[in-house]
């Protein structure tokens, strides 16, 4: 699969649901797959106090650890990470690991200007169709009971509760059923 093939630029909005919160639209946006240039940006990310604050693990990781992870993530073979771009800078990534045969889970996170703007939206909705073009047919979202942020985020989106834990609520997405014509 040609994963360079999602990534789409806007430079006006196609659908109401492409606007801003405020009712404006987007900003010129678009996804595309990581590639090696882009790791010392995602590492700087991954290791920013709010993302480490809110992230599952809670801890900053090596140069070494981030190296091996982020040549994985690459490959893309047992995940998919793309960058986030608004007005031609990276704002953010939105990442699916493959957990099993037919499901995924989806990490994303914007920085300034990105977040609140709809873009987190446009992301999701802009790599959902390769995501399940790889047989996934759900999309799991684990989120700290303490990001509200984060879980309205993913309800707003059509995620549903599906368990929970002492610190964090467990989130899916099924991918949609299309009837035969």
């Amino acid at each position: 699969m040609n994963f360079g093939s999602i990534s789409s630029q806007r430079k006006e909005p196609l659908l109401a649901e492409d606007r801003q919160p405020t009712g404006r639209p987007l900003p010129p946006c678009s996804v595309r797959p990581a590639t090696p240039d882009d790791e010392q940006q995602v590492l700087a990310w991954r290791n920013d106090p709010i993302i480490v604050a809110l992230g599952l693990s809670g801890r900053t990781v090596s140069l070494d650890e981030h190296h091996r992870w982020f040549e994985e993530s690459v490959k893309g073979e047992r995940r998919k990470l793309y960058i986030i771009e608004a007005d031609e800078k990276p704002i953010g990534t939105v990442r699916y690991d493959f957990i099993g045969p037919d499901e995924a889970e989806i990490s994303i996170y914007l920085f300034p200007p990105g977040a609140g703007r709809g873009l987190g939206k446009f992301a999701i909705r802009s790599t959902l169709p390769s995501i399940f073009a790889e047989g996934v047919q759900r999309i799991i979202a684990t989120v700290l009971r303490r990001n509200q942020r984060s879980l309205s985020f993913f309800f707003r989106l059509g995620f549903r509760e599906e368990r929970a834990t002492d610190d964090a609520r467990i989130l899916v997405l099924e991918r949609p059923v299309v009837p035969h014509a």
